[in-house]
């Protein structure tokens, strides 16, 4: 039975990290904010041969699933990073995201483990090191696309938030971010991630 094409699309939300609240063109592609053009061209072109329909070993419904993947995800987000001007002002919004935040002071949700780490020792190397770790894994199965794009989304906000001077716990700082995974005390990167998605 073929479900309205709206139906099918709404699948695609995700409500983590810089998602929540806009796209994030980043995590869409499993990349770091700090990427370059490029790096962005090359990461997309290995996504869209993946994507690409006629790809061994995809089912009819896990092309048809691919193929809006590559429209309503990948493509959008590979044609705004690579416009310099919206490129730009796309950046720019992150910094704002990240002071309206601060400013009111919300807990907003991380579930990812590995965000919840970054969160409590950020540092540039750890975020682009965690990014990567899960891009490794994020389209290897149609499955799991969308947690690990919303893990990166997570990594991305704990990300611009570091660079405008949160710091998670210190006593001059709101409350911006709440922790939902388990968390230890800071520790060096092990490079365990990331964890397979639970299955509901």
């Amino acid at each position: 039975m073929n479900q309205p094409k709206e139906l099918k699309l709404q699948f695609i939300r995700i409500d983590r990290g810089i998602s929540r609240f806009n796209h994030d063109y980043y995590a869409a592609l499993g990349l770091p904010i700090t990427s370059s053009p490029f790096y962005i061209r090359h990461v997309y072109l290995s996504i869209a041969r993946i994507l690409h329909p006629d790809v061994y070993g995809f089912s009819d419904e896990e092309k048809e699933i691919a193929t809006l993947y590559l429209a309503k995800l990948v493509n959008p987000a590979y044609n705004v990073l690579m416009r310099e001007e919206e490129h730009r002002a796309y950046q720019g919004i992150f910094k704002l995201l990240a002071k309206r935040l601060m400013q009111k002071s919300r807990n907003v949700p991380i579930h990812s483990k590995i965000a919840c780490e970054l969160m409590m020792t950020p540092n540039a190397g750890l975020y682009e090191r965690s990014v990567a770790a899960i891009a490794n894994v994020q389209y290897q199965s149609i499955k799991t696309i969308l947690e690990y794009t919303a893990q990166i989304s997570e990594l991305n906000l704990v990300y611009i938030l570091y660079k405008e001077g949160y710091q998670y716990g210190a006593e001059n700082m709101p409350p911006v971010l709440m922790p939902m995974s388990p968390t230890k005390s800071p520790q060096p990167y092990s490079a365990n991630y990331p964890t397979p998605p639970q299955k509901n």
